[in-house]
């Protein structure tokens, strides 16, 4: 009896703690769009991390209205970036890049955690971004 007390409170813990990250994840969270230029292309100085791409920092031309230094973009039109490879990331992010192109993005300063995969991850990683952004 006093096992199943136990797993019953662990298991009521757990979903409480989902739903915490939930409401944490969801608030953090925004979308935005893509800027590119024909000559500037992105302005974007990025590098890969396990949530998506971390913004270095953003050129004056094109600009980028809906980033600032320190977003990581989570997702490009709706593909996920999380969890990828570098090289995977920039095949999807360079497969997807146009002007117009939507962005999910979240706040490098409270990272956003989905699976203990995610949580056990290496910080940012310095690796190289897609030659063809900036």
């Amino acid at each position: 009896e006093l096992l199943m007390d136990a797993v019953a409170v662990e298991e009521l813990r757990v979903q409480a703690k989902r739903e915490r990250q939930a409401e944490f994840d969801s608030a953090q969270r925004r979308a935005g769009t893509l800027r590119v230029s024909g000559c500037a292309g992105a302005g974007l100085e990025m590098i890969a991390c396990p949530h998506g791409y971390l913004v270095e920092q953003i050129d004056d031309v094109p600009g980028q209205a809906d980033l600032r230094a320190g977003d990581v973009i989570l997702g490009i039109n709706g593909v996920r970036l999380a969890g990828l490879t570098a090289d995977e990331m920039e095949v999807v992010f360079a497969s997807n890049f146009a002007d117009g192109a939507d962005l999910q993005i979240g706040c490098h300063e409270e990272p956003l955690r989905h699976s203990a995969e995610d949580a056990a991850a290496a910080p940012c990683a310095a690796a190289p971004a897609p030659s063809d952004l900036t």
